[in-house]
């Protein structure tokens, strides 16, 4: 069977992956990271904040850095009380674009100062970290993430500060795509397509990868709605509490352009 086709992007040489047990062989296999070799930040965002919350943050670790990392963020998310979250979004929703409830609610579990407020600064952060980022988008996260930080409750832990903030980006990205399939009657996950990196050679369903060599993986199949492996995504109810909340199943969201162009920008950064 052969698992695999090269393609050519704008972005880069891949591999694509698209059958459920394709899919679920990448997201288990040890040498298959979130991250090239030796590029645990992108390039436009090295020496700043952005690139040090990027490089703490539990999506792109691996090994016992990213599983110390995860129990962290479980631990910070079972404290979260799901009535709350249910009825913040549901009184956002009145308020504002239901394509920034998500930030909104996290926001405001997170402790972060005038969280409605902050909806721009969280926008221009999760353009920044979205897989495919473009110079520019990066651009504005680099100049969004001092001012984030700020917000947040006093902190000595950088990697909870960061991965706080990652729950910013997380919520907004994954509330608004949901919201977004509602919108046009689709079902379809959170987020289509992630992507991952050999960091050796292997051998994988009868294609040999070289190091370095990336694969675009596709989500299409309700069984990985929230990814799959060790970086699963670890708000699923969250999420889902979240869009429930802001427009139940059948029922079409209102969503400004902002979080459309959000949720498209999504692609390839499911889980943790």
């Amino acid at each position: 069977m052969k698992c695999f086709c090269a393609i050519v992007s704008s972005m880069e040489y891949a591999w694509i992956v698209s059958s459920d047990d394709e899919v679920e062989a990448v997201l288990n296999h040890p040498d298959l990271h979130v991250r090239p070799p030796g590029q645990q930040v992108p390039a436009g965002m090295g020496g700043t904040a952005l690139g040090e919350v990027y490089g703490r943050l539990v999506r792109m670790n691996e090994g016992e850095r990213h599983g110390e990392l995860r129990r962290r963020v479980y631990d910070i998310i079972s404290g979260w009380d799901a009535n709350r979250v249910a009825n913040l979004a549901r009184d956002a929703a009145k308020v504002m674009e239901s394509g920034d409830v998500g930030a909104y609610v996290v926001a405001a579990m997170i402790g972060l100062n005038r969280p409605s407020e902050a909806i721009s600064l969280i926008r221009d952060f999760a353009g920044a970290i979205a897989g495919g980022a473009s110079d520019e988008a990066i651009a504005r996260g680099v100049s969004a993430t001092p001012h984030l930080l700020e917000l947040l409750p006093p902190n000595g832990d950088p990697d909870e500060r960061a991965n706080l903030l990652g729950f910013l980006f997380q919520a907004y990205a994954a509330v608004g795509a949901m919201l977004e399939n509602r919108l046009h009657g689709r079902a379809l996950p959170p987020v289509v397509m992630t992507r991952r990196w050999a960091a050796r050679d292997i051998d994988l369903c009868g294609a040999r990868l070289k190091r370095g060599d990336a694969l675009a993986v596709l989500l299409t199949s309700p069984k990985f709605n929230f990814g799959a492996g060790r970086h699963a995504c670890p708000g699923e109810a969250i999420v889902t509490a979240i869009a429930d909340a802001t427009a139940p199943p059948g029922v079409k969201p209102a969503l400004g352009a902002r979080a459309l162009q959000c949720a498209g920008g999504s692609l390839g950064m499911a889980g943790s």
